[in-house]
């Protein structure tokens, strides 16, 4: 199979499976691929060699920001820096961070759960449950 002009970075397997599902519930279809990293360590070490494929248009980049936004939010960005992209912001943006990187690549990261807040992709995912859904309720007891 030849490599996808599209990716989608991500650390682990719940993410393929949060994204998506996200896809199927708003009727879209997948038209990247999903690599799943194993863990942050891993999705860093693959920035430079992802964004500068030659067949590469787009990369996203789904991490979790964990207890420390900031800090993760500049080891990403230094890591894109490595990979030649001169516009990374210096902070993320609310609605999702997307800029041209090398060659013309566009580059998104989002930093789950809402690109700004410490915390992770189960966040995000709380995030979406209508106030008040009995069966949340039951599920945190």
């Amino acid at each position: 199979m030849p490599p996808s002009q599209s990716v989608l970075l991500v650390e682990g397997q719940d993410d393929e499976h949060a994204v998506d599902k996200l896809l199927a519930k708003n009727g879209l279809v997948r038209s990247f691929d999903i690599q799943i990293k194993r863990g942050f360590d891993e999705l860093r070490k693959s920035i430079y060699s992802e964004v500068n494929a030659p067949e590469r248009q787009q990369v996203g980049i789904v991490v979790d920001a964990n207890d420390h936004p900031k800090r993760r939010w500049q080891s990403i960005s230094d890591k894109l820096k490595e990979a030649n992209c001169n516009n990374v912001p210096q902070d993320p943006t609310v609605g999702g961070t997307i800029f041209a990187g090398p060659r013309g690549v566009t580059v998104g990261v989002w930093l789950m759960p809402d690109n700004q807040s410490p915390g992770e992709l189960e966040d995000f995912i709380v995030g979406m449950i209508p106030v008040g859904d009995h069966v949340w309720r039951l599920a945190r007891e």
